[in-house]
């Protein structure tokens, strides 16, 4: 579970207390749905949760023997597969000790984000965790690239945010895909994402894309993805989270060291190539 401690509620009255216990609003939402972004992000399984509880600090409305007085109510935040017996399955995903204290860190991070277009992105991200139709997805998945690398400038918008996907690929420690395969890719999902606000009848063929090794995964899947891989190079790495510094790491040539972040060199001459 996640526990957050030393939070509190205005004490108005006896019985607009009983009420406001049951109300999700009462809890600290943006909190936990950070909590659970970093967790999506950095596992990239899917997730949720279902109860909100407070446990009073020197009160309770009642007693039932010597347990501890808690309060609470239940909420959907999580997948519609989950109802589906989904507890009794064998392969549930886990976490070690060192994983937790990357999703630790990545929370803190999260926690300490103010700007807006990454809690844009953030929400986007806990969406297409909760979708159950890939239009959907897909839809939360650009909107939410879209926050973080767009500008004001709309003209060749697709081709811009390939372009800097595929810079923070060299930035990023997290991207395990060379630049050129990661902005071919991103220009299929929004080939995709085209067809799905368009209406068009060729939206079933772009539904999934066929990677290097001949396997095939989902559009919306591999969308978010890179949301996911964006989120979390762009939380580690303020320095680019204006896309004009994105762009000027690009005509820099994508090579070296730049403030103590290591770039992937190995792939920064097939980017060249591909820029040239």
């Amino acid at each position: 579970m996640l526990v957050l401690k030393n939070w509190y509620i205005t004490n108005e009255n006896l019985w607009h207390l009983s009420e406001l216990v049951a109300d999700s609003s009462a809890y600290p939402i943006d909190y936990i749905n950070r909590f659970f972004a970093a967790l999506r992000i950095k596992t990239g399984c899917a997730t949720g949760y279902a109860q909100l509880l407070m446990r009073p600090v020197d009160w309770a409305h009642s007693y039932k023997a010597d347990l501890p007085a808690i309060e609470g109510t239940s909420i959907k935040s999580y997948p519609n597969q989950f109802d589906n017996y989904y507890w009794n399955r064998e392969d549930l995903p886990k976490i070690d000790a060192e994983e937790a204290k990357e999703i630790g860190s990545m929370f803190a991070k999260l926690i300490a984000v103010t700007e807006n277009n990454i809690q844009i992105a953030v929400r986007r991200l806990n969406l297409c965790f909760l979708r159950d139709d890939d239009e959907d997805s897909i839809l939360d998945a650009t909107i939410g690239i879209e926050a973080l690398l767009s500008d004001d400038d709309h003209q060749e918008m697709t081709h811009k945010l390939a372009m800097r996907v595929a810079a923070l690929s060299i930035v990023a420690k997290n991207f395990e895909t060379p630049p050129a395969q990661v902005l071919k890719r991103i220009k299929d999902i929004y080939s995709f994402r085209s067809a799905v606000v368009h209406g068009s009848t060729k939206a079933s063929k772009k539904r999934e894309i066929v990677l290097k090794d001949n396997s095939v995964i989902p559009t919306s899947s591999l969308a978010l993805q890179y949301l996911r891989l964006v989120l979390e190079a762009l939380v580690n790495n303020p320095k680019y989270r204006k896309p004009a510094k994105i762009d000027e790491f690009l005509l820099s040539g994508c090579t070296g060291y730049e403030d103590g972040v290591t770039c992937r060199v190995k792939h920064a001459q097939d980017f060249e190539d591909l820029v040239r």
